[in-house]
Formats: structure tokens, sequence, C-alpha cells
């Protein structure tokens, strides 16, 4: 009877842990799809990023290759010297308006913008070193800021990529290049849901307008 007795207890036993075991299981199986499923989420979401960020500097880089209106107007002193002496405030100041309306750049972008030119005004009336009528600016290389280059390449639209994009919630840093050899550091924030901004582009530095 004795042994009987022992014998259920041993299937009893088995059955139960059988039971622990696959429930166990089955519950390591959930946790594991669940993150898959979340990572995959992630996975989606940073692409569609990506592209909407590759999209917001083609529009960016369109719009500046018809652009005519200059960056930091400044004032000609005299015929005679030729001496910039400073910004033009109300070519600046509809610049400002411009740049506000293409929709492409956050505040701090623009009042990053405005810093640059109080700045330079007044480099442009203290410093020894003169900028004349006609010469490149001392603080520039001659090429276009908003693209740091001469000319657009053909067919850039096709070639140009996104690279070392870092997305940390509304913020991302990444650079952009049409040639796999010169790149332009960018930085943009995230708002309304899918909405991406410039925040900072590499030639509006301030530090690139020292001389």
């Amino acid at each position: 009877m004795k042994s009987k007795l022992n014998f259920n207890y041993l299937i009893i036993g088995i059955a139960l842990f059988n039971f622990i075991a696959c429930g166990h299981k089955n519950s390591k199986s959930d946790k594991s799809d669940t993150m898959i499923k979340h990572e995959q989420n992630l996975n989606d979401s940073s692409d569609a990023d990506s592209i909407r960020l590759k999209n917001l500097i083609i529009k960016l880089l369109n719009w500046s290759e018809t652009d005519e209106a200059p960056d930091f107007d400044v004032l000609v002193n005299s015929e005679e010297d030729s001496i910039y002496t400073g910004i033009h405030w109300e070519a600046h100041k509809k610049r400002l308006h411009q740049l506000e309306k293409t929709g492409f750049f956050t505040n701090s972008f623009l009042q990053n913008y405005q810093n640059i030119a109080d700045f330079l005004d007044k480099e442009l009336k203290q410093n020894p070193e003169k900028y004349y009528a006609g010469e490149i600016p001392p603080y520039s290389n001659d090429a276009n800021i908003w693209c740091n280059c001469q000319d657009y390449p053909e067919d850039w639209e096709k070639t140009i990529t996104i690279v070392h994009l870092n997305i940390d919630a509304n913020t991302a840093n990444f650079q952009w290049s049409w040639d796999n050899e010169n790149y332009y550091s960018v930085k943009a924030e995230k708002s309304n849901c899918c909405l991406w901004k410039i925040s900072y582009l590499e030639h509006f530095d301030i530090k690139s307008y020292e001389w």
C-alpha cells in the first residue's frame, strides 16, 4: 500500500513539474515575441524618420539651388574706400522672414542665424582686418554655405544619402552626402509626431564667422 502511494506521489510530482516547466517556457516565448515586435517597431520608426530627414534635406537643397537672396548682406562705407562696415539690417530682416516662411527651420536655428548677424556686425565695425568690396569675405571659403559646394552635381537627388544617423527621442544627429566623400553635418528636431525641422547646420556655426 505504501509503495503504491509513493508511486502516485511520483506521478503527481512529474506532472506538476512538466506543467510548471511548460508554463515557464511559454512565458519566455511570449516575452521574446513581445521584445521582437517592439524592436521591429523601433526599426520601422527609424527607417521612416530616415526617409523624412532625407526628404527634408532634398527640399532644403532644392530651395537653396534657386534661392538668390544673400545671407548676412553687408553695407559698404563709401564708394571711395569700399569697406564693408556692418550688416544691412533691412535686408537681413527680410531674409530672416524668408527663412521662417520655408518651414524648414526651428526657432533655435533662426535665433542662431540672428546671433551670427549680430556677431558679424560687430566684427565688421571693430576688426582691424577689413572686408573690402569685391573680395572674398575673411570669414568665408567662397562656397555655398547651404551645401558647402560650388556647384550641385548632376542627378544629385538620386545619389544623396543620410549617414551616421542617431535619433534620441525627438532629436536627430546625422550627415548627408551626395558623393560619399564630402559630408555635411545636420541636427534636426521632431514635433507634431512626424514633422522634422532643422535646428543646426554645419556652416551656420558662429565659430565659422570669426576672422
